[in-house]
């Protein structure tokens, strides 16, 4: 059942995901009670039971850490220069430092030019210091798993 929630959910939630940053918290809490229905369905459980345990059990990110994932995996290629230079001229580097921007507006703290540094500065050095985006986004999982919390 864990496979058939990865094909047929993850699959779609994944695409694109750090666009979907940006969206309104209406639509992506749609999207959200969706993905705990389908966790609790392949856990056999009531909907009355919580869902983070389920998804720790399965090993399984909510689509909310699952954006800090893909945002953090961003940001280490940032930091790693694996970005093109048109991507990189959206944030603003000093001594090889992300610097953490004010923003003005709610919406434009979702962005990734905002919400990036300020996950990547969050981040265990231990973790931010993995040589391949590989071995950077497992041991991210992991530990966004382990902190899973109600």
């Amino acid at each position: 059942l864990r496979s058939l929630y990865f094909t047929f959910i993850t699959s779609h939630i994944d695409y694109n995901l750090i666009n979907w940053c940006i969206a309104p918290s209406t639509n992506m809490e749609t999207i959200c009670s969706k993905t705990r229905k389908a966790i609790r369905i392949i856990s056999f459980k009531d909907k009355d039971e919580p869902h983070l345990p389920l998804f720790k059990k399965h090993s399984i990110l909510p689509v909310t850490k699952s954006m800090e994932l893909k945002q953090a995996s961003y940001m280490w290629k940032l930091t790693n220069k694996m970005l093109p230079p048109s991507l990189v001229s959206n944030f603003w580097i000093h001594r090889n430092q992300v610097v953490l921007l004010q923003n003005r507006f709610a919406i434009s703290a979702k962005h990734i030019t905002y919400a990036g540094p300020r996950i990547w500065q969050k981040l265990p050095e231990n973790i931010k210091s993995k040589a391949f985006p590989k071995s950077f986004s497992k041991s991210l999982k992991c530990h966004l798993i382990q902190n899973l919390t109600l």
